[in-house]
């Protein structure tokens, strides 16, 4: 009987780590706040947000994510325009050396978060945000050579 309970008991653990949530709240701007949970486990995963005008939900929306590896978030102004944004970034699913990004900015025009998309390949890799220069500094690969690609603030491209 107590070791029925102790295998149900490590079962709801396993459970709630395998599937569990991340919820982030922030302030876009003066206007807009958001909340981003994200949900699901190692291969699966769903990115949950909200937009709230005040305290009006104005958009809703949710962004799959295909990784082997466990996701995590980071709120920064990657266009900078003074509002922010977020990525969702995850180490390589080879040797877990580089940091894989997915980087949603807000944009005033539909009031939602797009993604953008780094103009030296498929990636954002191993992202900085060089605020004083207004550049986002990232890796791509070319001829398996790493190399440094600089994407300055008006050739940030939204897709």
């Amino acid at each position: 009987m107590i070791y029925s309970k102790i295998i149900i008991f490590i079962s709801s653990l396993v459970s709630f780590y395998a599937f569990s949530s991340n919820t982030i709240e922030f302030n876009i701007s003066n206007k807009y706040n958001a909340e981003i949970t994200t949900v699901g486990q190692e291969g699966d995963y769903e990115v949950k947000y909200k937009i709230f005008e005040k305290t009006r939900l104005i958009q809703e929306n949710i962004i799959h994510i295909d990784s082997e590896r466990k996701i995590k978030m980071l709120i920064d102004d990657f266009n900078f325009d003074g509002k922010k944004d977020f990525s969702i970034w995850h180490m390589d699913e080879g040797m877990g050396t580089y940091k894989i990004f997915k980087i949603f900015v807000f944009t005033d025009k539909n009031h939602d978060f797009n993604e953008i998309h780094s103009p030296c390949g498929d990636d954002y890799i191993d992202v900085r945000v060089d605020n004083q220069k207004k550049e986002l500094i990232s890796s791509y690969f070319d001829d398996n050579r790493i190399k440094k690609c600089i994407t300055v603030k008006r050739n940030i491209m939204i897709k």
